[in-house]
């Protein structure tokens, strides 16, 4: 039974790359999508990767399938090979090509490509229309162009399992669509996830600079009073030097004016008479 599923998501391709190469989105799209992956192994040789992939299937088998399970526990193996170039230049669109085999039957399979490119997708917004309707006209709507990432699955699943072949086609089927179509959930949750951590940064960063700030503002308060201080004792010796300086003068002048050494004549009585010598 052949398929194809186009998924639209909120970020561009080169977003979506970038993204599903972390193992905290790898983690997060695993666990919304119900799946467990039991090992992740990506080589590369000659210009061509080959990622293999194991993992547990979330999904209700048919019970003809059980039968021929024979109480085994199910796996599914995914091989995708794509150029590594086109990866590593960011060259869109990214063609994989991928098989899905199990480990039960080898009657049971899927094959096919995954296109991840940026499409152009209108959105309406309110334009000059606005204005209209406040002047009594109809609203009118302009369509802004968006670049989104696309994912186009595109392939065919084969089961040979007798009359229930058809049904069992269609549930796998089924459950990819079901699993793609909670990608853009997927991205839109990261991406808040992104978003919230920015902002915890930016808060940190806001902190930091506060703090420097205030360590700024204690060490200038300090060196203004430190020089605060300075100027009071400057002040302070000045003072007392002025008032050395004029007692000194003081001395001087009254030393003069009572008949020291190079006194000037004066008929001012000093207050303490020279002493006569008997």
């Amino acid at each position: 039974m052949k398929f194809k599923i186009v998924t639209i998501l909120p970020c561009t391709a080169d977003e979506y790359i970038t993204y599903n190469d972390t193992s905290e989105y790898k983690k997060l799209q695993l666990e919304t999508t119900n799946s467990f992956e039991r090992t992740n192994v990506t080589t590369c040789k000659d210009g061509v990767c080959t990622q293999v992939i194991v993992n547990k299937p979330s999904i209700d088998i048919p019970r003809v399938v059980k039968f021929m399970m024979k109480g085994r526990e199910m796996e599914f193996t995914d091989t995708r090979t794509w150029e590594d170039r086109v990866k590593k230049e960011g060259r869109f669109p990214l063609t994989q090509t991928f098989l899905q085999t199990n480990n039960i039957t080898d009657r049971c399979l899927s094959k096919g490509t995954i296109t991840v490119e940026d499409v152009e997708v209108a959105e309406e917004e309110e334009g000059a229309g606005t204005k209209a309707k406040k002047a009594g006209g109809a609203k009118k709507a302009q369509e802004k162009k968006t670049k989104r990432c696309s994912i186009t699955a595109e392939g065919e699943v084969i089961v040979r399992i007798g009359p229930l072949s058809n049904f069992a086609e269609g549930q796998v089927i089924e459950h990819m669509r079901a699993a793609y179509g909670k990608f853009p959930g997927i991205v839109e949750r990261w991406r808040e996830i992104l978003a919230e951590r920015e902002k915890t940064k930016a808060a940190k960063a806001a902190e930091e600079e506060d703090a420097i700030s205030a360590e700024r503002l204690v060490a200038e308060d300090a060196t203004v009073s430190e020089d605060a201080e300075d100027a009071v004792m400057t002040d302070a010796l000045d003072s007392t030097a002025t008032t050395a300086t004029a007692r000194t003068a003081t001395r001087t002048t009254t030393r003069d004016l009572c008949g020291g050494a190079g006194s000037i004549a004066t008929t001012r009585r000093c207050d303490t008479p020279p002493t006569s010598r008997s």
